[in-house]
C-alpha cells in the first residue's frame, strides 16, 4: 500500500475511487472536482490517497476555507469527501489518512478544520481523529404544497436526490430584484464589511469567493437575490431548486440580512409560481435572519423530526487560536458553508 498526497494533476483516480461508492452525483464528475478541488480562490484541496496496485482505494480532502474571527481572518479548511473503497474499508486508512493530512495543516499554518458529518461518519470524526462537536444546525421548513409533499414524499422518497428545477422568473418589485457579482459588486461590498461586523465568526462571503461558489460551479444552478432599501443592499437571498427525495424544494443555500424589517413576503410568493412543495433553510436561531424567515413562515423543526441531523465538528490546529471557535453561538453557518447543497 502506497500513502501518498495526490497531485490534482489527474482527476481520474479519485473519480474512479468515487463510484465505488455512489452511483451518480457531482462527485463522479471530473469538471466538478476540477473546480471544487483546483480553482478555490482559498486555495488548492489538500488530498492524501491510499494506492494499491495503481488503484486509488481510499481518500482523505480538506478544502481551505477562510474564515472571518473577530474581524480577524485566519486559515482553516473544511473536511468533505471522504471515501474508502468497500473492499479496503475496516483497515483504518480514514484515520492514518486523517492524521497525515492535519499534520501537513499544522505544517501550513491551518488554524483549524470544520465538518458536517453525517450521522455515519460522526463518531469516527469525534472518538479517533479529535473533533468536538460544537452544535448542530437547526433546519428551517416552510411549508407551500403539505399535501403534495408528503404524497411526493411516500412515493418517491427512496430517491435522495433529484433533477434541478427551473425557476420561473421573479418579479422585481418591492426591492428584490436579481443581485449582480460585478455591477453590484461596490454595494455588496458595503453590505459585507456590515454584515461581518455583526457576527464574531463567519465564512468568507467576498464576491470572489461568492462567484466560484454559485457562478463559476458546473451542473448546478443557482438564483442570487438582492432586497435594497435607499439604494444600498440590505439583504441577500442565494436560491437552489431542486428534487430532493420527491418534492420540489426551494433551498435557500445563503441568506443575509442588515434589518429585520425587511419584507420578504412577496419575493417567496413569487417563488410559488415555480410550483414548489416547500422551502427549507438553515440559520443561527439568535440572528435577525432567525426573526425574517420566521415572521416569512418558516418553522423550526424538531430535532427528534429531522431525518439527517445537521453536525457542526471542529478541529484545532493552532494552539494560540482564540477558543472562542468553539463557541457554537458566536457562529453564523447556512448551507452555504459546505458542498451538500
Amino acid at each position: 500500500m502506497k500513502f501518498s498526497r495526490h497531485g490534482l494533476e489527474d482527476l481520474n483516480g479519485l473519480t474512479t475511487l468515487a463510484k465505488s461508492t455512489y452511483a451518480s452525483g457531482e462527485i463522479i464528475s471530473e469538471d466538478y472536482l476540477d473546480w471544487e478541488y483546483k480553482l478555490n480562490p482559498s486555495g488548492k484541496a489538500m488530498v492524501f490517497v491510499v494506492e494499491s496496485e495503481s488503484q486509488l482505494v481510499s481518500q482523505y480532502v480538506v478544502l481551505p476555507k477562510k474564515l472571518v474571527l473577530e474581524n480577524k481572518i485566519i486559515s482553516g479548511t473544511l473536511s468533505l469527501n471522504t471515501i474508502t473503497h468497500p473492499g479496503y474499508r475496516g483497515r483504518g486508512y480514514f484515520t492514518q489518512l486523517a492524521e497525515m493530512t492535519y499534520s501537513e495543516c499544522e505544517t501550513n499554518g491551518v488554524d483549524f478544520t470544520i465538518g458536517f458529518p453525517n450521522a455515519n461518519s460522526v463518531n469516527g470524526f469525534l472518538s479517533k481523529l479529535k473533533f468536538v462537536e460544537i452544535g448542530r444546525l437547526p433546519l428551517l421548513i416552510k411549508l407551500i404544497n403539505p399535501l403534495n409533499s408528503v404524497v411526493s414524499f411516500i412515493s418517491k422518497g427512496s430517491s435522495r436526490y433529484g433533477k434541478e428545477i427551473e425557476l420561473i422568473p421573479v418579479s422585481e418589485n418591492k426591492g428584490v430584484s436579481k443581485f449582480d457579482l460585478v455591477s453590484d459588486a461596490g454595494k455588496y461590498n458595503a453590505f459585507w464589511d456590515k454584515f461581518k461586523e455583526r457576527h464574531p465568526i463567519v465564512s468568507d462571503r467576498s464576491t470572489e469567493f461568492l462567484k466560484w461558489r454559485y457562478i463559476d460551479i458546473p451542473l448546478r444552478k443557482y438564483q442570487l437575490f438582492k432586497f435594497e432599501v435607499g439604494g444600498e443592499i440590505v439583504g441577500i437571498a442565494i436560491l437552489r431548486l431542486k428534487e430532493i427525495m420527491g418534492m420540489r424544494c426551494g433551498v435557500l443555500v445563503d441568506f443575509l440580512v442588515l434589518d429585520t424589517a425587511i419584507d420578504v413576503n412577496f419575493f417567496f410568493s413569487e417563488l410559488k409560481k415555480s410550483k414548489l412543495d416547500l422551502f427549507i433553510a438553515t440559520v443561527p436561531v439568535a440572528t435577525m435572519e432567525f426573526e425574517v424567515l420566521q415572521k416569512a413562515g418558516f418553522f423550526k423543526v424538531p430535532e427528534f423530526l429531522m431525518l439527517k441531523k445537521l453536525h457542526v465538528i471542529i478541529r484545532k490546529h493552532n494552539k494560540n487560536i482564540s477558543d472562542s471557535i468553539c463557541d457554537f453561538k458566536k457562529w453564523f453557518i447556512t448551507f452555504g458553508d459546505y458542498d451538500i447543497f
